[in-house]
């Protein structure tokens, strides 16, 4: 744990010192090595293939910043028209869609096994004549 996280702690900024603290650390850090080895803001470019270079580069990063905001458009539109609650129920649909199969059946068939056996508990069975058992597996 930085010091500047404590010493935050201390002067009372409460939970913003576990934010502020290591953000602190590392600005001193990077004062520190400018002091020692000053570095020289700039671009320095050489050699016949760094136009080309520096074009394919601006042109990859343009592609990844519009695949970003058209995966996101929907996230904005929904957040701005509906509000958070209608954004978090999207969100939370649109990452269930996203689950496959298998991993959905996981998390889904401890829950869909007791109510598919319905009245097991009475008879001690569950329909297919199978002594009925509970979530560890013990009989019921």
């Amino acid at each position: 744990m930085p010091v500047s996280t404590v010493v935050l702690a201390v002067m009372g900024f409460g939970i913003w010192a576990l934010a502020l603290g290591p953000l602190m650390s590392h600005l001193a850090q990077v004062a520190g090595m400018s002091f020692v080895r000053p570095w020289h803001i700039g671009l320095r470019f050489r050699g016949e293939g760094s136009e080309s270079l520096i074009r394919f580069a601006v042109g990859v990063n343009a592609n990844i910043l519009l695949w970003y905001w058209y995966v996101s458009a929907d996230n904005l539109i929904i957040g701005r028209a509906l509000g958070g609650t209608a954004l978090g129920i999207f969100t939370m649909a649109m990452n269930l869609s996203k689950l496959s199969w298998n991993k959905l059946w996981l998390a889904v068939n401890p829950l869909a096994a007791p109510a598919v056996r319905g009245g097991a508990h009475d008879s001690g069975e569950n329909g297919a004549g199978v002594p009925a058992r509970d979530a560890l597996g013990r009989p019921s």
